[in-house]
C-alpha cells in the first residue's frame, strides 16, 4: 500500500502495463475490508471471470477503484453494500461500476462532483480531490467516468461508471512497485 500511495507523488505513467480489473477490485475490497466491516457494509464483485485488462496501469487503476469504493463506504456510515460490477462492453472497452446504498448524490451536487476542491463533506474531512483525481486519470487514459442516474433503483445510493479502453495483460513481474524498481 505504501508503494501505491507513493505513486501518487510520482509523475504519471498511466499507460502501458495493462491493469487486471478483477484483481485490482479484489485488492481494493480486501484493503477496505476492516473499514467496511466496522460500518456494517457488505461488498461484492459481479464479474463473469473473463480476463479484463485495461490500458491504465495497475497502480493508477487501484487509485481509481479505491477512491470510488472509499466514497461509497463513507456514504454509508450505518451499513449498506458496495457492489463492484465489471464487464466487457465490446472489443475495445471495459466498464467498471461501483454502486452503494447511501443517500445518493443530490442534483445540485452532482453537477460539480468532478471539480477539484468541490466537496459536500467538508464538515467530515472531505477535500474535494478524490473524484477530480479519478476523472483526470480516467480521461488521460482515454476513458470516461460518470455518475449514473439513481432513478431506477428503489434503494437509493449512487453508482459511478468508469469506462476504459481495453489493454493487453501486463507481462509477469511487471506489475506495481516491482516494475518501478
Amino acid at each position: 500500500m505504501v508503494a501505491r500511495l507513493l505513486s501518487v507523488a510520482r509523475p504519471p505513467r498511466l499507460l502501458g502495463r495493462g491493469g487486471d480489473v478483477a484483481q485490482v477490485a479484489r485488492e481494493v475490497l480486501a484493503f477496505l475490508g476492516p473499514e467496511c466491516r466496522q460500518r456494517g457494509i457488505t461488498t461484492r464483485i459481479e464479474h463473469d471471470g473473463a480476463p479484463l485488462h485495461v490500458v491504465l496501469d495497475a497502480d493508477h487503476l487501484f487509485q481509481v477503484v479505491f477512491n470510488l469504493c472509499l466514497n461509497a463506504a463513507q456514504a454509508q456510515p450505518r451499513g449498506g453494500e458496495i457492489a463492484v460490477r465489471l464487464r466487457k462492453l465490446d472489443a475495445r472497452k471495459v466498464a467498471i461500476e461501483i454502486e452503494d446504498r447511501g443517500p445518493g448524490v443530490p442534483p445540485g451536487v452532482a453537477e460539480h462532483i468532478f471539480e477539484a476542491f468541490f466537496t459536500s463533506r467538508s464538515d467530515r474531512g472531505g477535500t474535494g480531490l478524490g473524484l477530480a483525481i479519478v476523472e483526470g486519470m480516467v480521461r488521460e487514459a482515454g476513458g470516461s467516468v460518470e455518475l449514473v442516474s439513481a432513478s431506477h433503483r428503489d434503494h437509493g445510493g449512487a453508482c459511478f461508471r468508469v469506462t476504459l479502453p481495453r489493454g493487453a495483460a501486463a507481462p509477469l513481474g511487471a506489475r506495481g512497485a516491482e516494475a518501478r524498481a
